[in-house]
């Protein structure tokens, strides 16, 4: 029976010096005092997960950029080549115009009216051919300021982070 006692004693008389050495202890310089690591390990692991969520929104942002500058690059080839093509459809209509007035004049004054269809389809036909580019112009140029506005937002918004994380340098 000694032995059984013993036994519970046992556990009872560690407890109690652990106890005790645990309040001779002195401080601890971090201030836990004997608390149980949870608070720290939960700091470091909101720590983690910032950094993971501004790493992640890092990298959306830098390929933000990339995809925008290729469409804007995209869409800039698309206008300049719209712009080509109203560079030239304007000499053919500013020719057609021309031919169609002298041929009028010379033929006001003239007491046989000629025949002026052609010279007016050659004219109708430049200028339908106008509208379509200017149509298109149009379309390119509204396409071509959607990619643009789509990228300085992007390239904003990368500004605004690179911005943060200076600014979080010196905190």
């Amino acid at each position: 029976m000694s032995e059984n006692l013993m036994k519970v004693e046992a556990p009872t008389l560690d407890r109690s010096v652990d106890h005790d050495m645990a309040m001779r202890r002195p401080a601890r310089p971090d201030g836990m005092n004997g608390r149980s690591p949870k608070p720290l390990k939960a700091a470091f692991l909101a720590i983690r997960e910032d950094l993971e969520r501004r790493s992640r929104e890092w990298v959306t942002v830098a390929h933000l950029v990339e995809q925008n500058r290729l469409h804007l690059a995209a869409a800039e080839i698309e206008r300049d080549a719209a712009y080509k093509l109203l560079a030239e459809i304007v000499p053919t209509v500013e020719e057609t115009a021309r031919a169609l007035k002298s041929a009028m004049e010379t033929n006001k004054d003239s007491d046989v009216p000629g025949d002026l269809k052609a010279l007016f389809d050659n004219s109708d036909r430049a200028l339908e051919r106008l509208e379509r580019v200017a149509s298109d112009l149009s379309a390119q140029l509204a396409w071509c300021r959607s990619t643009w506005e789509q990228y300085s937002s992007t390239v904003e918004r990368e500004k605004e982070l690179r911005a943060q994380m200076l600014g979080n340098r010196g905190a």
